[in-house]
């Protein structure tokens, strides 16, 4: 069982994350000459089929949003990580009811967060994974699939100021023996006016007190984490590890009472986003409990960090009625 989330936790959560994202992790980071020429490809105003579509409760959508990067070209046994800053060229507040996201070959992650930055970029640079939970930024949309669709019950959205800066952060690793010009692409749907009644918001937790010896399984957890959030409804929710991860549940219920599973994955690389539907209403005192597992076959301890001899903890939900991004770590 693990206690609640403090101002402590946070600073020692931000340090090691950040620590651990610093680019160290035995894999290549840097920029391969003249991949990023011209990769900047991004198309922040509305589709050409805007409003083709139907939202989730079946009403015309408004316009519909394209943000896409690249192609960057990453090389046989690289890793990278980088961000780009975009402003949604919406004239009006938006609601948006559709989410979707495509990853070529050698995606690992794709994070789609609201920006606090005032300028656009031009082109994409090295980022941290997850950084922007720590400068600030709020996720509004996390994918680690080919394909991931994150679908709102009737009714609710995001919502989005004109003009709102964007940044999409894309980690990727290339385990082939060939060159990879990657693309990472969001769609954005937006609402019919008038039909929105809550608004969402995210659920991030995890435990960086991963430890696995060489030659070893281990088990990282349970932890659990208490909402803040009053009673919550969760309508998606997902985990996250990388390729020693053999497996993660996440569980809902309060500490010492009965667990309702919600989630099981034994694949790391291609992690499921479970979506409830109907949305689950949770009680006063609940919260989500997970736990991950690992093996490690190599001759080195493995810890927490961002590359990919290392591993990650993590989980992540969606919820309405928006009460704040949450942001947890076991203690």
């Amino acid at each position: 069982m693990r206690g609640a989330l403090t101002s402590a936790t946070i600073a020692t959560a931000a340090t090691l994350l950040l620590a651990a994202c610093s680019g160290d992790n035995g894999v290549a980071l840097g920029d391969p000459p003249g991949t990023d020429a011209g990769g900047a490809g991004m198309d922040a105003g509305p589709a050409s089929d805007a409003g083709t579509e139907p939202t989730t409760d079946g009403s015309p959508a408004g316009n519909d949003y394209s943000l896409t990067t690249g192609p960057i070209v990453i090389e046989p046994g690289a890793e990278r990580v980088v961000c780009v800053e975009r402003r949604i060229t919406s004239d009006h507040a938006t609601d948006i009811v559709n989410m979707s996201s495509e990853l070529t070959e050698g995606g690992h992650h794709l994070v789609f967060y609201k920006s606090n930055a005032t300028q656009e970029t031009t082109a994409p640079t090295a980022c941290r994974s997850f950084q922007g939970i720590f400068g600030g930024m709020v996720p509004l949309y996390i994918a680690q699939k080919a394909h991931t669709e994150l679908r709102f019950p009737k009714g609710v959205a995001y919502t989005l100021p004109a003009g709102q800066m964007m940044r999409i952060e894309l980690h990727f690793l290339n385990t082939t023996s060939k060159p990879l010009a990657v693309t990472g692409t969001v769609h954005l749907g937006e609402a019919k006016s008038g039909t929105v009644v809550d608004h969402a918001n995210l659920l991030f937790y995890g435990d960086l007190k991963i430890n696995v010896p060489p030659q070893s399984s281990a088990t990282v957890g349970p932890s659990f984490q208490a909402f803040r959030a009053a009673s919550p409804h969760l309508f998606g929710v997902t985990g996250h590890q990388h390729h020693l991860g053999t497996g993660v549940t996440i569980e809902l219920g309060s500490p010492g009472g009965p667990m309702t599973p919600l989630y099981a994955n034994q694949d790391w690389a291609d992690p499921p986003l479970t979506i409830f539907d109907p949305p689950i209403a949770t009680s006063p005192g609940q919260g989500l409990r997970y736990t991950c597992t690992y093996f490690n076959p190599t001759n080195q301890t493995i810890s927490f960090g961002e590359g990919a001899n290392q591993e990650m903890c993590f989980l992540w939900a969606y919820y309405y009625p928006d009460m704040g991004f949450e942001l947890g770590f076991a203690n």
